[in-house]
């Protein structure tokens, strides 16, 4: 997919082709040097004064190139709101399944399950973060592979990560089992209380 979209600024808004030029000018120079911040907010002001809709693919883009997957989404779905019949719709769409994805495997991470801890058990904490840990890892690693086959190479992080928490799940899981259940008993007599443990 081709990095920006150009914009033809003297299209729009005679009055102010200037400034919208100037700032599309500057938004490309930041783009460059991948000062993705600056680049969308310089896209915004050309945005302000043109409405181009080119320049709602161009801030998806920065905000792809940022990390900001839930803001690049948001602007790739109004590009094609706004320009059903893009040349580059295809390539738009198959942007928008890969932001889906990267936010689906983000709110996992984010937002594990709430699972019931039985009070009875103080190894159950330690085996449902060994859970909800492992299921996010599990997640990560299959965006990764989905990210490799559909052609992206630079998903082999998203393996690493989630292979990472796969393995930290499943210590914490092994943990949890092997918690010491203590129980105090105390002695005939009154003369004192044993304690004894035991692992599961």
């Amino acid at each position: 997919m081709k990095a920006l979209a150009l914009v033809v600024i003297s299209a729009y808004a005679p009055e102010s082709v200037e400034d919208a030029r100037e700032h599309y000018r500057k938004a490309l120079v930041h783009y460059d040097l991948r000062q993705f911040d600056r680049a969308i907010a310089e896209f915004q002001q050309a945005y302000a004064i043109t409405g181009a809709p080119e320049l709602l693919f161009n801030m998806a883009q920065a905000h792809r190139l940022r990390g900001d997957c839930k803001q690049a989404l948001y602007f790739y779905r109004a590009y094609l709101h706004l320009s059903p019949d893009a040349p580059n719709r295809d390539d738009v769409q198959a942007r928008i399944g890969e932001m889906q994805r990267q936010v689906a495997a983000a709110n996992v991470v984010r937002e594990p399950p709430v699972l019931p801890v039985a009070q009875n058990n103080p190894g159950a904490a330690l085996e449902v973060a060994g859970i909800v840990t492992g299921a996010s890892g599990l997640a990560l690693v299959g965006v990764g592979v989905a990210e490799y086959h559909s052609g992206r190479h630079d998903a082999s992080l998203l393996c690493v990560v989630g292979g990472m928490a796969l393995a930290g799940g499943g210590v914490l899981y092994w943990l949890g089992t092997r918690e010491a259940q203590v129980t105090p008993t105390p002695m005939p007599g009154g003369g004192g209380i044993v304690v004894s443990g035991r692992f599961r």
